[in-house]
């Protein structure tokens, strides 16, 4: 919950006398469940899921302190739905000093058609992880690590009062 304030270019100032507006973009709960196995010494495994409470973010709507358009506020409807994160993670200890790292994810995404929007271009997402730790002494590790970050391409044709855009939506990242 918080205040936002915004500049509006000269040829649009006429239909935008508004210099603040107030948004409130409710956070997820989210529920999780993992363990971990020990295989041996040296190998340790770890699976984790995660339900995540995207439902409380069903509507994005602004309060303005003057008229934007003729109105003071705007609601674009959002309708997320809950989802899931799926998580598998393997340590092995190469040395006593080296941990050799790996992971991937599954991350469900919580956009239903048609309402993808500019900020929230989101898919169903695969992620995968490579790392390493190596202990120098009793109180220090260097860690290195990399997360290829895959979301799935998406089209979109908006849902009435989204605010979305029609068009294909494709991200990832290197991390």
């Amino acid at each position: 919950d918080g205040d936002g304030k915004f500049i509006v270019p000269s040829l649009a100032q006429s239909n935008c006398q508004a210099k603040t507006f107030n948004a409130t973009l409710p956070l997820p709960s989210v529920i999780s469940l993992g363990f971990g196995i020990k295989k041996k010494k040296k190998l340790q495994l770890a699976l984790e899921w995660n339900l995540v409470g995207w439902d409380a973010y069903q509507e994005l709507k602004f309060d303005y302190d003057a008229p934007v358009l003729g109105k003071t506020e705007t609601v674009s409807d959002r309708k997320y739905k809950n989802s899931s994160t799926f998580k598998l993670g393997a340590e092995y200890m190469a040395t006593s000093a080296l941990a050799l790292r790996a992971g991937i994810y599954y991350d469900q995404t919580a956009v239903g058609d048609g309402y993808i929007t500019p900020e929230t271009p989101d898919s169903n997402t695969m992620g995968y992880t490579v790392g390493l730790g190596y202990t120098v002494g009793e109180r220090f590790t260097i860690d290195v690590h990399y997360l290829l970050v895959d979301k799935a391409q998406r089209e979109n044709i908006a849902a009435p009062n989204s605010g979305g855009i029609d068009g294909t939506f494709e991200a990832g990242a290197n991390v």
